[in-house]
Formats: C-alpha cells, sequence, structure tokens
C-alpha cells in the first residue's frame, strides 16, 4: 500500500533531497577547494560533515522507504 504524503513525509522527503545536494557538493567540490588553498581545517570539517551527513541520509531512507 503506497505511503500518503503527509506533511510529515513530504518533509522527510524534502531534508532528505537537500541533504543529498549539501554532501555531493562537499564531496565533489567543497573539500577539493579546501585542499588547494590549503586549508586543512577547513577540509578536517568538511570530511568530518560528510560522514556525520552519510549517517543521516542512511537514516532518512530508511525512513522513508517504510
Amino acid at each position: 500500500m503506497p505511503k500518503i504524503l503527509d506533511d510529515c513525509f513530504y518533509d522527510q522527503i524534502k531534508i532528505l533531497h537537500d541533504l543529498s545536494c549539501i554532501h555531493w557538493f562537499i564531496d565533489k567540490h567543497a573539500k577539493e577547494d579546501a585542499k588547494k588553498v590549503g586549508d586543512d581545517k577547513c577540509h578536517a570539517l568538511l570530511e568530518k560533515l560528510e560522514k556525520d551527513l552519510e549517517k543521516y541520509l542512511i537514516a532518512l531512507k530508511e525512513m522513508v522507504s517504510q
């Protein structure tokens, strides 16, 4: 039975999409940009943020697929 798109379910999908976009940007651009300018603190923060986002993305994907 398909899940009804109520406000909460919509919000979960919206957050999943937005976090996925941020994760992609960090992976494809931001970390490399920080490396190029030699900003080790920024690069380390982006690495940590990317790993944290991966955990939340997994949790959100599980929630919306139930």
